[in-house]
């Protein structure tokens, strides 16, 4: 099974990658950034560190997720913080 790193085409305008897609910076909490690999079925474990910031949403999303503008009551998230 690949690495799952952030997905350069599924990002917010205001996040930035780096570290090979392994970090990135969301300034706002209306920005989202989808990973490389989706998945339907399954369990899965992910590892999040959050450097800095008073609100971090993490959270999983389908391809639908808006990535501007995002509103955390959608359908489309479902998100914790």
């Amino acid at each position: 099974m690949a690495n799952t790193t952030w997905d350069v085409a599924k990002k917010g305008t205001s996040v930035t990658l780096s570290n090979n897609n392994q970090t990135a910076s969301v300034p706002n909490t209306s920005s989202s950034v989808l990973g490389t690999n989706g998945y339907s079925a399954g369990k899965r474990y992910f590892e999040m560190h959050v450097d800095s910031g008073t609100v971090a949403l993490i959270g999983i999303g389908n391809a639908s997720t808006p990535l501007n503008g995002v509103s955390y009551t959608s359908s489309y998230i479902r998100s914790y913080y």
